[in-house]
């Protein structure tokens, strides 16, 4: 690939801060890190991908200015916008462990066949992630939370020099607790309050 000159990389970086999808900041990444000496093997290992992959990049970048992945047949989408906007809201109210239970949904919701890696990509195109939920005590009170701390830093303040704090109540987390991946939109904290069925909610330590 041909050296960068200033305005060209000044264009990557720009693109570099939104791109459109996972692939193109794969490939932004790859085009400015070669450029910057890092080696087709680095770049590969460093993103996780193949060394194949990464000089497929450089070479279409190289000949076509090519910087995201091609639009594939049949990218549009099956589903009308009132159909996309019920079953974002549905994924909002619930949660999916795998992607076969959102296809079975979208199938018996509204008729549709999607292949797995189809959904995949509609979910990243549309700002999911495959993630943990957030733990959280399944019975917190903020406010019984927020008035305990007052109290507590109150008392430290006033403890004399041979007067110690204990707690005799638990505070440790169950150590059976799990929480499970599912897809959850990006920048949205998923909070985990069932117990059981794998998805137990921890105490929260509130002190160290």
């Amino acid at each position: 690939m041909k050296k960068l000159i200033p305005s060209q990389r000044a264009d990557l970086e720009h693109k570099l801060k939104h791109p459109k999808d996972y692939s193109e900041r794969n490939r932004l990444c790859v085009i400015l890190g070669y450029d910057e000496g890092i080696s087709t093997k680095n770049l590969a290992k460093t993103l996780r991908i193949s060394p194949i992959t990464v000089q497929k990049y450089l070479r279409e970048y190289d000949s076509e200015n090519k910087t995201g992945s091609s639009p594939r047949g049949g990218s549009k989408s099956k589903l009308s916008q009132d159909q996309k906007e019920s079953l974002l809201k549905h994924l909002h109210e619930k949660t999916y462990l795998k992607v076969k239970g959102i296809i079975a949904y979208v199938h018996e919701q509204y008729g549709i066949k999607y292949s797995r890696s189809g959904m995949t990509d509609w979910l990243i195109q549309h700002g999911f992630v495959y993630k943990r939920p957030k733990k959280i005590p399944g019975k917190l009170d903020p406010e019984k939370q927020r008035i305990f701390i007052e109290q507590y830093r109150a008392l430290k303040e006033t403890l004399n020099p041979d007067e110690e704090i204990y707690f005799i109540d638990a505070v440790h987390p169950e150590h059976q607790s799990q929480a499970v991946c599912g897809w959850i939109k990006k920048a949205f904290k998923r909070l985990c309050r069932h117990p059981g069925n794998n998805c137990d909610c921890i105490l929260l330590e509130l002190f160290a």
